[in-house]
């Protein structure tokens, strides 16, 4: 609603704001009091807007602050919000880290080392990171090694097989271009040359039998 003011400025503020300050027509405002009803009613704004963002998916506290901040600047105010809803429980960077780290292992595996930088670089602190990387993997059962067999048999499509045009546009399927490319992710150079020698030994199998 739109409060005017004796001088015809005027100013918005959201109707459950005005509605708990139990002020109504006609009361005079101090300055400190108009004050206080806009600080709230830019809380109540911001708090709005972080809560839809929650509703979406987790956010890291530093990510949910820096969006709530270029949306509505006031970053002092964007982190109290954001503080309140961690004390509530609405907002946890555990409960986002682990949530991170199990979509980007199913999605795109990378070496532990690869998932905890990430998770720093999206504000986790470096031993919450290291927790839920690990978390993650113990609860679905997998360690580097398995990582790289997944990203082994999704390089290695049979649809991929059949259209070489496509696989060489996206890849080099040779055990040196995979090699290089799990490189990349961060994996250990022994497990990628084991992982490597056991699928090249299991493709022979395939193609003697």
């Amino acid at each position: 609603m739109e409060i005017t003011l004796s001088d015809a400025s005027s100013f918005l503020v959201p109707v459950p704001v005005w509605t708990e300050s139990g002020l109504s027509e006609g009361t005079s405002l101090t300055p400190g009091q108009i004050e206080l009803i806009v600080r709230e009613g830019n809380q109540y704004r911001i708090r709005s807007a972080a809560i839809n963002l929650l509703t979406r998916r987790e956010h890291s506290r530093r990510q949910l602050v820096d969006k709530l901040a270029i949306r509505f600047g006031e970053e002092q105010l964007c982190r109290a919000v954001v503080d309140e809803l961690a004390e509530r429980g609405l907002q946890s960077d555990v409960r986002f880290a682990e949530s991170w780290a199990r979509h980007r292992i199913r999605s795109h595996p990378e070496s532990r080392t690869h998932l905890e930088m990430n998770l720093r670089s999206r504000g986790v602190p470096d031993s919450m990171a290291r927790e839920a990387v690990e978390s993650v993997l113990v609860q679905d059962d997998l360690d580097e090694r398995a990582m790289i067999r997944v990203l082994l048999e999704k390089w290695s499509y049979p649809e991929e097989r059949s259209h070489p045009e496509s696989w060489s546009h996206r890849s080099d399927g040779s055990a040196k271009g995979r090699e290089a490319r799990l490189a990349r992710l961060g994996f250990r150079r022994s497990d990628v040359e084991n992982e490597l020698n056991r699928l090249a030994e299991q493709e022979g199998l395939e193609n003697n039998g």
